[in-house]
């Protein structure tokens, strides 16, 4: 399945249209359109903001591989190294 699919399935898990996503993650509704369809290929940065949102883990959403949700160690990991990116950067 490739990324739009997977996109595409998430999105409607969560029964939410292309436009209130577009909103959510402040990109155009055509541009996640595209995304979807395969016409346009998403740049990281919106992966990783889809991923987080979502709670979907990166090699789901990259390659396919299971699982899709982020398991609850991998989310608080990920809030540590961001609370230590917050401290250096303070």
């Amino acid at each position: 399945m490739a990324i739009g699919k997977r996109l595409k399935l998430i999105r409607q898990k969560f029964s939410l249209k292309q436009e209130q996503v577009a909103e959510i993650l402040e990109i155009g509704s055509q541009t996640l359109c595209r995304y979807e369809n395969g016409k346009r290929a998403p740049d990281l940065e919106f992966l990783e903001e889809f991923g987080n949102y979502f709670n979907v883990a990166g090699d789901w959403l990259l390659y396919g591989k299971p699982p899709i949700f982020k398991t609850e160690t991998e989310t608080k990991r990920k809030q540590k190294i961001i609370k230590k990116k917050e401290k250096k950067s303070n």
